[in-house]
């Protein structure tokens, strides 16, 4: 990232944002993933603690 006197503050505000964003493109991936699969997760869970409860 390069920054000179020449640039005015919106554009360095641009250029920093738009490094920031790309630069964490996965993580907002591994996030997606993470909250689509918390759901399931918390599903078999409480399928589990049915399954158990019917066995008392």
């Amino acid at each position: 990232m390069a920054v000179y006197d020449g640039m005015s503050g919106g554009e360095i505000f641009i250029l920093i944002a738009s490094t920031f964003l790309l630069n964490n493109i996965p993580t907002i991936v591994l996030l997606g993933i993470y909250f689509g699969c918390r759901e399931k997760m918390k599903l078999r869970a409480e399928l589990e603690k049915m399954s158990i409860q019917d066995l008392k």
